[in-house]
């Protein structure tokens, strides 16, 4: 075999394995959007980042208060912004009803109150697995298996309701 022929079989190759390294990387760098941790919204309050912070420092009574804070002074039309902070009051509420279920009822009252607001939202499943783990704590196994029954289909539905999420940076886990 000549120079040229074994060049261009390792050329072949090399062509092959990285064709097939793009596409692993590829899949291993797609978005799985129910894994979507954090999403920055255009104009959005430094407030919401504190709050954020505190939350992640499991100051889960302080978040809670600073993101109703947030929401009192939002303008008008800044509905997903409202959502998300609206998330973030029940996610603060769901996790301390979590680490004591003497207050599981209040969180179970605010998803009562608000929950069917959010059910063409991104926070609908994880505002349905909150509510379950919320349930779980309480030890009422029958409504947790009704808050989780949503997540079985949850395969089936792929946030329908946003066709365009270019507002947004995700940040992904």
């Amino acid at each position: 075999m000549s120079d040229e022929g074994i060049i261009y079989k390792i050329h072949q190759r090399l062509q092959s394995k990285i064709r097939r390294l793009d596409q692993q990387l590829i899949a291993e760098l797609e978005p799985n959007l129910n894994r979507i941790e954090q999403v920055r919204y255009d104009q959005q309050p430094p407030e919401l980042v504190n709050a954020r912070n505190l939350e992640r420092q499991g100051k889960l009574a302080e978040a809670m208060e600073a993101y109703a804070e947030i929401g009192k002074a939002l303008p008008e039309g800044k509905d997903r912004l409202r959502d998300a902070v609206a998330f973030g009051v029940f996610r603060c509420a769901a996790g301390l009803a979590v680490a004591d279920p003497a207050q599981a009822e209040a969180a179970v009252q605010w998803h009562a109150k608000n929950g069917e607001a959010f059910r063409e939202t991104r926070h609908y499943f994880p505002m349905q697995e909150l509510l379950g783990q919320v349930q779980l704590a309480k030890g009422d196994f029958d409504a947790a298996a009704k808050a989780f029954a949503p997540l079985d289909r949850k395969s089936t539905r792929l946030n329908s309701s946003h066709l365009v999420i270019s507002y947004a940076v995700f940040c992904l886990k």
